[in-house]
């Protein structure tokens, strides 16, 4: 590596994490075992000499005591220049992920260098955006849009900022920056697939999106019907019915008559397990998973928490795959078949992340640890690993099955 270029990582549990260069170390790892290298891409890859095998068997580190001691470096490694940048919904997304975990909000400021209002304004947007991909009832190919990891998420988060809009909603931050609405499911529900399709989903036609910066939010109120009356409080103004047709119902009066998951989480603190999942996909083995993973606290049922919880991960994988009309040949490939196919096929997954992070869970062993339940290994059932897998994997779960 040239100077000032060392990858960077540390020490956990037995093993070396890479917390910064995991592109480069990818590379130098199916260069060395081509094995790994997904069958689409195996022609486009030049085999390398002998000489550039021999300089990337072994390459220099800078090794940090935790991942904490190495969060501040990051941060300013992928802001400035030279650097490969995180996108905008990066960074929220890794404010909001150390905040999840239990993290104070003046200890992320002082990993990032930021201060702690920004922080938590950070954290406030994600929670925004997470508030639309959440919102029930959109068609597959728009939610795909809002798991799009170069989203320009900029026009809707600015558009809760302007004046009136958080009271038409009458949406507030509780004191975990999560928004909760006072509105009913009824009125909110079709408003925000309103302002999900008008700040996201463009036109075919001239691949523009309907609202942008520049729209006036008085408009885009009139146009989702809520307006606000002069006493402050939110009115849902009636769609007016089409004059050829006295059976039509409106879009919006036949999708909320099932809502399937809340649009803001169910708890106020970050869970501990997987309290607040809500399974918003039509599958029922997820929906019995998701149930009863719900009630399960790791410390007082490790074992069952570890066998809901391979459960989980392998219905959430399969249904992810069945989806997208792949699922593995072998008849009964498990958890590992499951992993590996989908690791060897991204495109599958919602971001570089999530396969970063089952890459990681399935070189550490992680997997094995999870079928202790299927061998008959009961007595090896441990509570804070289980609730340390569950904090890595939590993510890529809830943007499958919500």
């Amino acid at each position: 590596m040239l100077p000032g270029e060392r990858i960077i990582v540390t020490r956990e549990n037995g093993f070396v994490m890479v917390l910064e260069g995991n592109r480069r170390v990818t590379s130098c790892q199916v260069l060395l075992n081509p094995s790994l290298i997904p069958e689409a891409y195996k022609r486009d890859i030049i085999k390398p000499t002998e000489d550039v095998l021999h300089d990337i068997r072994n390459i220099q580190a800078d090794v940090s005591p935790d991942r904490h001691s190495a969060e501040r470096i990051l941060t300013i490694r992928h802001t400035e220049p030279g650097i490969k940048k995180w996108t905008p919904i990066a960074k929220m997304r890794r404010a909001a992920r150390l905040y999840d975990l239990g993290e104070p909000v003046a200890s992320i400021a002082k990993m990032q260098g930021a201060s702690e209002e920004a922080v938590r304004r950070v954290i406030r947007e994600y929670n925004l955006l997470r508030m639309a991909q959440e919102t029930p009832r959109l068609h597959k190919a728009e939610k795909a849009l809002l798991f799009d990891p170069k989203l320009k998420v900029n026009p809707y988060l600015r558009f809760w900022t302007l004046a009136g809009v958080m009271d038409a909603f009458q949406l507030s931050f509780d004191a975990y920056q999560v928004p909760k609405t006072s509105l009913d499911k009824k009125t909110f529900h079709p408003a925000m697939r309103k302002i999900v399709k008008g700040f996201f989903v463009p036109d075919p036609k001239t691949g523009k999106t309907t609202y942008d910066t520049r729209t006036d939010q008085k408009k885009i109120l009139r146009d989702i019907g809520l307006a606000v009356s002069s006493d402050g409080a939110t009115r849902a103004e009636k769609p007016t019915k089409p004059a050829n047709s006295k059976a039509a119902v409106t879009e919006d009066k036949k999708l909320d008559r099932k809502p399937v998951i809340s649009p803001t989480r169910k708890s106020l603190k970050p869970d501990l397990f997987f309290e607040s999942l809500v399974c918003g996909v039509e599958d029922d083995t997820l929906k019995q998973v998701i149930h009863e993973i719900n009630k399960i606290n790791p410390y007082e049922f490790p074992l069952t928490s570890t066998f809901l919880f391979r459960a989980l991960i392998e219905s959430t994988i399969y249904y992810l795959l069945s989806q997208a009309g792949d699922l593995p040949k072998s008849k009964m490939p498990g958890l590992k078949g499951y992993v590996n196919h989908l690791i060897a096929n991204p495109h599958h997954l919602p971001d570089d992340r999530a396969r970063d992070v089952l890459d990681g869970v399935r070189s550490r062993g992680e997997l094995d640890y999870l079928s202790i339940s299927a061998h008959g290994q009961w007595a090896h059932a441990d509570a804070g690993r289980i609730v340390s897998l569950a904090n890595q994997l939590r993510q890529f779960i809830r943007s499958v099955v919500q």
